[in-house]
C-alpha cells in the first residue's frame, strides 16, 4: 500500500536535511527536483528566504514522505514524475520544496519532500488542510497511473480512499 506522512519533527538543520535527500547511497541526481527552487542551491535559497522575514526559526522545513506500495513496476522517470505531481499537491501557496526519490532499496521507493516553513511572501506554513485531503489528492495522481491508493485509518474505520 502507498503511505502518505507529514513529519511533525525536523530533528535535522536544514542542511543536514538536504544531506540526507541528496545521499548518492539513496538517490542519484536524476531523481532530485525542486519546486520554486534550484535543487543544487535549495539550502542557501531557503536560507535566504528564512532570513529575510526571521532571523531565528525553530522549525525551518516541514518533511512529507511518500512510499509506493511495494509492487510498484514503473519506469524511474516516470516515478519522479508521480513525485513532482505529488508535491504539486504538497504545496497550498508560494513556498519552496526540494524533493527527492529513494530509490536504490527497490523494495522501498519512496519520495522525500522538504518543504520551507517561510512562503516567499514571508508567511509561516501552517497546514491550510487535513492529512485525508491531502491523500484523496495524492490518490487522484495514483489512479491516472493505475497505483494502489492511499490506506486511511479513521478511529476504528480503515479503508482506502476513492479518488
Amino acid at each position: 500500500m502507498s503511505i502518505l506522512k507529514f513529519e511533525n519533527r525536523t530533528p535535522r538543520s536544514l542542511q543536514a536535511m538536504y544531506d540526507y535527500m541528496i545521499d548518492n547511497n539513496k538517490t542519484d541526481r536524476d531523481y532530485i527536483f525542486g519546486i520554486g527552487i534550484n535543487p543544487p542551491y535549495a539550502v542557501a535559497e531557503m536560507q535566504f528566504v528564512q532570513n529575510v522575514y526571521y532571523a531565528n526559526i525553530l522549525h525551518p522545513y516541514l518533511q512529507v514522505i511518500f512510499s509506493f506500495d511495494s509492487n510498484v513496476n514503473y519506469d524511474m522517470m516516470i516515478i519522479k514524475e508521480i513525485c513532482y505531481h505529488i508535491g504539486e499537491v504538497l504545496l497550498i501557496d508560494e513556498r519552496q520544496l526540494l524533493g527527492a526519490v529513494h530509490y536504490k532499496n527497490e523494495r522501498n521507493i519512496h519520495c522525500h519532500y522538504m518543504i520551507n516553513s517561510i512562503g516567499i511572501d514571508g508567511s509561516l506554513y501552517k497546514q491550510k488542510y487535513s492529512v485525508r485531503y491531502y491523500k484523496e489528492k495524492v490518490n487522484v495522481i495514483l489512479s491516472r497511473y493505475n497505483l494502489t491508493p492511499i490506506y486511511y485509518n479513521e478511529g476504528n474505520s480503515q479503508f482506502y480512499i476513492s479518488a
